[in-house]
């Protein structure tokens, strides 16, 4: 069962933490979020704890109410702009490079995971970071399990190709580029990237035929784009 402080042991603790985060929210945002509060706080006094996947269904139904009298969409809104503020948190602390801001990007993405965890985009943004930590092994791992959630996202594919790229694995890289080709075959930058493998591998007819490819699927104006892939 999906729980919304399913590793809290005091969920009115929790819920004052949360408010103090939508303080940096805009005023509207919070607006809509805390025009519930009142009935939601009294209800986690109690220590109940909502059903989220029950949530989103329930959003689903005309009315919305869940069995506790809580608006489920209020409960879903909640989740979801609390976690993508913790992913934006995450984000512009990884744009920086020194280790103390890379820990709080890490931390933040991983509340973000804690919220929504089946969040293709936060996994992909967690695995950037540990690869900037050297934590390989579960910075693919993390990649793997963004795929999973959403097999049908060929930027995943593209992302991870590039990685196994810039550590010289161009056949695995190369596999996984064709499963982004095979959802969007109208993106020249993955006949691009699949071109370059090739081209490591020393095999010249089918770097060729990849770099023609990417030409013909991109037009003329993609040098920009190919020279800023690598």
């Amino acid at each position: 069962m999906t729980t919304f402080f399913s590793n809290q042991d005091d969920p009115q603790k929790e819920w004052l933490r949360i408010k103090e985060d939508l303080t940096t929210l805009p005023e509207e945002i919070r607006a809509i979020l805390c025009k519930d509060m009142e009935k939601i706080e009294a209800l986690l006094q109690k220590g109940t704890k909502p059903n989220i996947d029950k949530a989103v269904a329930l959003m689903q139904k005309e009315h919305c109410i869940d069995d506790l009298g809580v608006n489920a969409s209020l409960w879903f809104c909640h989740i979801s702009i609390v976690a993508d503020f913790y992913c934006y948190q995450s984000e512009h602390c990884f744009s920086y490079t020194n280790r103390d801001d890379l820990e709080i990007a890490l931390a933040c993405i991983e509340k973000a995971i804690n919220l929504k965890p089946k969040e293709s985009d936060y996994y992909m943004q967690k695995a950037r970071i540990l690869f900037a930590f050297n934590r390989r092994e579960e910075a693919y791992a993390c990649q793997d399990q963004a795929i999973k959630i959403s097999p049908h996202k060929a930027t995943h594919y593209e992302e991870k190709g590039f990685n196994l790229y810039l550590e010289h694995r161009y056949e695995e890289s190369i596999a996984c580029l064709d499963k982004a080709i095979g959802i969007n075959p109208r993106e020249a930058r993955y006949y691009y990237q699949k071109a370059k493998c090739f081209e490591w591998l020393k095999k010249e007819k089918e770097a060729n035929f990849y770099f023609k490819k990417a030409r013909f699927v991109g037009g003329e104006n993609m040098d920009d784009v190919f020279l800023s892939l690598f």
